[in-house]
């Protein structure tokens, strides 16, 4: 038994002794060393990353355009061109879906999908063309959508992170078009001209036959010639209007004045002889008067003279209806022949006293011709009207008329606090894209991201007669010298700076739309920002402000104290409620504008309620309508950024689009 154990013994430690030797052997080190820190690589690497993935530092989406607006004239076309660049980790592939829209239409007009990795731009080239006639502008919609494809090493919240950019097509007529265009207002006023004449002389008739037809027996007046006409002119001017120039350079419209010529001749000669026969009537009564006041007259003329004064109130008594004039003046002439004819043979011989029947007055008087007109022609010629449609509805495009037109006032949609301002501040500008998204799907239009420019045209979407949606950002400023202009990034700065670089997105935003105001849409800082900038600049730029989750009395406690860790000191040092800045916010002026108030109830707070990020009594405004909403904190993901997402709390974008549409 003792000889077996001494056996076991040794040979254990020779095992030993050739293990000893075997690690000591410098290959077998270096390969273990590899091995160790190809480990450490890899599980660092993946803490690292996870680490990153934590604090919000995942990947964003940037997208550009070139240009965003043309102005082209019919039949033209010209090239645009989409790039977009995603930046991730370096083992992240993200997978990306486009769409091209033409909003004017509503139809798609190109789709597809690609794959990249980081700053690996894709680009897409399009060609957009001008219709072949007609003035306006035609919108169309870019947009990208992108997914980072979760592996070992590429943390993902499987959230998909979407970009837009909105394009104008303007377009006009080309020089052939504005050529015909000329002649043909050319023609169409000399058919107006003529028009003109015809329908005064036409009226003049109307006049006259009005005066004439309740006295004598008329034709009616020609109607049909006129309206004809009128029709044809009418017809020219829808040519126009729908830019078929050529078919109004060849039209013929007869406008022979002829007919009208001849019933103005033919009134107006009525109009004298009805005068002539007045004037008859007249001379026949005062002489028929005269005979009637003879004296010492003979039972004959008696007799003779009574006759002619039964026939004289038998006419008169006629002339109650409507007569021919001819016949009527045939009439008083034989009278007027027989009364003259009685003068002339009057016997005054016997000394007689005798009495005449009474005689009937006419009382008719000569007709008066005042015809006089100012006469104001319906037809026109229009000026160019600037076509625009949405969704297949088309109407006149907006003008200086819609810049005080509520209902169309811009919106901007301002992100909050960047919990790491290591990242690109393109990520905050995806922090209300969801609002964004549900208000266009709701009938208001994307205007994508507005970032600071001073190139291009500065009324790019002055025609739009919609209400556009912009989401901006405050972290990005202009650095002008006199060869270009650089866009910096700047999240680092104090909430003073932001709120003098909000009113620069807002006068922008105000130029590029021609429109007197904007409405804020504003989350967390955002909304500390957008209050201090209407004390600074006051409210006339702004036409309603929307709070959402918004430190209106500042922070405290565990939010002060672990904001400064990854986010800028300076924004957590004008936050604290402490500060200075807070202080001029809380006892400034207050806003007369209508102010919405959205508060997130329902996490604990340090004993506290609140949405997890900002405390009740932090948020509430007592001069403010206030609106809460309860949710919930489940780890990372707190109400503070939750309730941005309609389709998790839909409570709060109705609150918002509420507010705008009311």
């Amino acid at each position: 038994m003792n000889e077996v154990k001494e056996k076991s013994n040794k040979k254990v430690k020779f095992d030993l002794t050739k293990l000893t030797s075997f690690f000591k052997k410098p290959a077998v080190l270096i390969i273990i060393l590899l091995l160790f820190f190809i480990l450490l690589i890899f599980f660092g690497t993946k803490i690292y990353l996870s680490i990153r993935f934590l604090i919000g530092d995942e990947f964003f989406v940037h997208l550009t355009v070139d240009p965003q607006e043309f102005f082209l004239n019919n039949s033209d076309s010209a090239k645009g061109e989409f790039n977009v660049y995603v930046s991730t980790n370096l083992f992240c592939k993200s997978l990306c879906e486009y769409e091209l829209l033409d909003l004017s239409e509503n139809k798609v007009i190109d789709k597809g999908n690609f794959d990249t990795v980081i700053s690996n731009p894709y680009s897409k080239k399009y060609f957009f063309e001008a219709p072949d006639k007609g003035a306006g502008q035609i919108l169309y919609l870019f947009e990208v959508s992108c997914l980072s494809k979760q592996s070992n090493f590429c943390k993902a919240t499987g959230e998909t992170i979407r970009k837009s950019s909105l394009i104008t097509v303007n377009y006009n007529l080309n020089e052939d078009q504005l050529f015909l265009r000329n002649k043909a207002i050319k023609r169409l006023n000399e058919f107006i001209e003529e028009d003109t004449k015809l329908n005064i002389l036409y009226l003049e008739n109307k006049y006259l036959y009005n005066i004439l037809s309740k006295k004598v027996i008329l034709q009616n007046l020609t109607e049909y010639e006129k309206l004809f006409i009128s029709d044809k002119i009418n017809e020219s001017i829808e040519n126009f209007r729908s830019y078929e120039y050529g078919l109004v350079l060849d039209k013929k419209i007869n406008f022979s004045e002829k007919t009208f010529e001849i019933e103005n001749s033919f009134l107006k000669n009525e109009f004298d002889k009805y005068n002539n026969l007045t004037f008859l009537i007249k001379q026949e009564e005062f002489e028929l008067i005269e005979l009637t006041l003879e004296k010492n007259l003979s039972i004959n003329d008696f007799a003779e003279i009574s006759e002619l004064i039964k026939r004289h109130n038998e006419f008169t008594d006629s002339l109650s209806s409507l007569i021919n004039i001819e016949d009527k003046t045939l009439e008083i002439e034989e009278i007027l022949l027989k009364l003259n004819q009685i003068k002339l043979s009057l016997n005054k011989l016997n000394e007689t006293n005798l009495i005449f029947e009474d005689i009937n007055f006419s009382g008719v008087e000569p007709l008066v011709n005042n015809f006089s007109v100012n006469y104001q022609t319906n037809l026109f010629i229009e000026n160019e009207r600037l076509i625009c449609c949405y969704n297949n509805i088309c109407e006149e495009c907006c003008d200086e008329n819609c810049a005080n037109d509520k209902t169309k006032y811009p919106i901007i949609l301002l992100h909050g606090h960047s919990f790491n301002n290591a990242i690109s501040a393109e990520k905050s500008l995806s922090d209300l894209r969801s609002i964004q998204e549900k208000l266009f799907s709701d009938g208001f239009l994307d205007g994508g991201d507005f970032i600071l420019s001073s190139e291009g045209n500065l009324q790019t979407f002055e025609n739009i007669n919609k209400q556009i949606v912009f989401t901006g950002s405050y972290y990005f400023d202009i650095y002008k010298n006199t060869e270009k202009t650089i866009i910096l990034e700047t999240q680092s700065d104090n909430l003073n700076t932001y709120a003098l670089r909000l009113n620069d997105i807002i006068q922008e935003v105000k130029l590029k739309t021609n429109k007197d105001r904007v409405i804020i849409v504003s989350h967390s800082m955002g909304g500390l920002v957008a209050r201090r900038y209407i004390q600074i600049f006051g409210e006339d730029d702004v036409e309603k402000l929307i709070l959402i989750g918004v430190p209106n009395n500042g922070i405290d406690g565990k939010i002060l104290s672990g904001c400064p860790i990854f986010g800028a000191e300076k924004h957590c040092e004008d936050m604290d409620e402490k500060s200075l800045f807070m202080n001029k916010l809380i006892y400034g002026n207050l806003p007369k504008i209508s102010v919405k108030n959205i508060i997130g109830v329902g996490c604990s707070m340090e004993g506290e309620n609140g949405d997890g990020v900002v405390k009740n009594s932090s948020a509430y405004l007592s001069w403010a309508n206030n609106s809460y909403i309860n949710g919930t904190c489940e780890g990372f993901d707190f109400l503070h950024q939750e309730m941005l997402k309609p389709e998790k709390y839909p409570e709060v974008y109705n609150l918002i689009k509420d507010f705008i549409l009311n």
